[in-house]
């Protein structure tokens, strides 16, 4: 993902995550709302299996640093 995906995305994160949030339960949120289907897909893959305690922890998996 890149930083422009996720500055698009974040808001809808905070809108729709309840932090702590389990991968699973970041996918049902993402799931048929605005989201791009490669930015769903990237979190299906990338994002490991966990709870992730807010938006930061997941961005620092996904984001790739250029």
């Amino acid at each position: 993902m890149t930083q422009q995906q996720w500055d698009k995305h974040a808001g809808h994160m905070n809108e729709h995550i309840t932090w702590p949030a389990t991968k699973k339960q970041i996918l049902e949120a993402c799931n048929g709302e605005d989201v791009e289907k490669d930015v769903l897909l990237d979190v299906a893959i990338n994002l490991p299996e966990g709870t992730y305690e807010n938006e930061a922890k997941v961005k620092a998996v996904l984001v790739k640093q250029a």
